[in-house]
């Protein structure tokens, strides 16, 4: 729900008849995003405390997605928005703060396309990390925060712009990584993850004091969507959860293996997986065997 529920209207933009009827209060849109906190918040101290044997810790990643979201006119996540980035900063900054004022363990800034959306981001965790997210947050409760970014196919985000261009902006912008401390990819296609993941790892490992952040990776199935008939086309992507798990772990472990060979043992980051659209429950159970396997083999 927090990933789907924004205050509207968008900033310079009109609002049509149809709009304005479907348009909830904000203070409805406050409620749903610190219900669907709340929600999570304790299904994850439910898990926890039944798994407590096993010392596995759920946490609660609260999604702010991107401004892509609040779109249903064909032009979601192409990056076209045709606004600022002051306009795109106030798209966010209430959503922000308060979804941090629930305190989850973590921000996730998804789906963005394009650098301007990026720099509105960071231009925004700034202030509020300043302000203490409108001051409800405590500088010892701050939530970790991810920036997954969508990518049109192996080089490139949504709207054009070269990954590498983005991962050099977000360096810019938050040279110490103090505002984001993981990056990565999410609702891509699954076929293009290797070489995205490679384009990531080559910027944390490249000489120049880069700082190292962790790495998110939740691509979609990669399979390719027939607007005529509305309807998914058959024989495209990877469905089979197993299939799917297996060349996520795959990727993880070329990680890795280039990480130890250039950095040594030295602050490795820590990989965060998942899957997005079209995966299911079964993809994410798939994917948990696969990590117990290789933590087995591991130990």
């Amino acid at each position: 729900v927090t990933y789907q529920a924004h205050y509207m209207p968008l900033p310079g933009k009109e609002e049509d008849d149809a709009q304005r009827r479907l348009r909830l209060d904000d203070a409805i849109v406050d409620g749903m995003l610190k219900g669907g906190v709340r929600l999570a918040k304790e299904a994850a101290r439910q898990h926890t405390t039944t798994c407590s044997s096993t010392r596995k810790v759920a946490r609660v990643a609260a999604s702010i997605g991107s401004l892509g979201g609040s779109l249903a006119d064909g032009s979601e996540y192409t990056g076209k928005f045709g606004l600022s980035i002051a306009e795109i900063e106030s798209f966010h900054r209430r959503k922000v703060q308060v979804l941090a004022g629930e305190h989850p363990n973590i921000l996730a800034f998804e789906t963005i396309p394009c650098i301007e959306e990026c720099c509105a981001i960071l231009n925004i965790l700034k202030e509020e990390m300043a302000d203490g997210f409108g001051a409800g947050c405590a500088a010892n409760v701050r939530p970790s925060i991810w920036l997954s970014f969508a990518c049109s196919d192996n080089e490139h985000l949504n709207d054009g712009s070269k990954l590498s261009d983005a991962l050099l902006k977000v360096d810019e912008l938050d040279p110490d990584a103090k505002l984001l401390q993981a990056i990565g990819i999410n609702c891509c296609s699954f076929v293009n993850v290797k070489a995205l993941t490679e384009i990531i790892v080559d910027h944390i490992i490249q000489p120049g004091g880069v700082p190292t952040r962790d790495i998110v990776l939740y691509p979609n199935s990669g399979e390719e969507w027939d607007a005529s008939n509305a309807a998914w086309l058959e024989g495209t992507g990877t469905t089979a959860p197993d299939d799917f798990a297996q060349g996520i772990m795959t990727t993880v472990c070329n990680i890795q293996k280039k990480l130890r060979q250039q950095r040594g043992s030295k602050d490795p980051p820590t990989i965060i997986i998942g899957g997005c659209c079209r995966t299911t429950p079964e993809t994410t159970a798939a994917l948990r065997r696969c990590i117990d396997t290789m933590n087995g083999q591991v130990s």
